[in-house]
């Protein structure tokens, strides 16, 4: 069963499906995609202020788990797809953008290993995916790959010190980097938004 929430982000308001029992914070037992994080909060922040990274461009969001930042650009993108490997997660994205009336989200069910099967877009975007360190030299790899491809990617994330490898061994793609401030159930936490191009 799914619940429908009302997400307001700066000018915009997003009605997002979730799962019934979806508790955010409190529910320690939700899978990962099953839960609004705040760096995706944060990285719609930061697209609403910069709409030429989405506006008119095809854009890809890798591990986009319940889809918010590809819901909150569709009707600007000219084409996303949004991904993830779980199946349900797939699923809520699809409901969310038929209630929205999204008409150019497609869904790819892929674990991002295999990141050259990807139609290449304009614009790759990644929330809060750089949490597990055994993960960082393939994350690196992925990051790699699109930026020769001339992919501009923008990855959002918790300000976590375990990821400080992951960002220092890319951070010479870094073309601008800032820091959001997101209020979610009662919690300030300031999100990292790095923006990579091929330079």
């Amino acid at each position: 069963m799914s619940l429908c929430k009302t997400i307001s982000i700066k000018s915009k308001t997003i009605e997002l499906f979730v799962p019934e029992n979806d508790k955010q914070t409190s529910n320690l037992h939700s899978p990962f995609w099953a839960k609004v994080w705040s760096a995706a909060i944060g990285l719609c922040y930061f697209l609403e202020d910069n709409p030429a990274y989405f506006k008119n461009k095809t854009v890809l969001e890798i591990g986009a788990g319940l889809g918010l930042p590809s819901l909150f650009i569709g009707n600007d993108a000219t084409h996303i797809t949004a991904n993830d490997i779980e199946p349900e997660a797939m699923k809520y994205i699809a409901q969310s953008a038929q209630h929205n009336n999204l008409l150019n989200i497609d869904f790819k069910l892929l674990h991002w290993k295999y990141y050259s099967e990807f139609t290449l877009p304009n614009t790759l975007l990644l929330s809060d995916i750089n949490y597990e360190p055994e993960e960082f030299p393939l994350l690196i790899e992925l990051i790699q790959y699109f930026l020769k491809n001339n992919t501009t990617i923008i990855l959002s994330t918790p300000q976590r010190l375990l990821a400080k490898p992951f960002i220092n061994a890319v951070q010479q793609s870094i073309i601008h980097q800032e820091e959001v401030l997101v209020s979610m159930d009662g919690v300030d936490s300031f999100i990292s938004i790095f923006v990579f191009e091929n330079n």
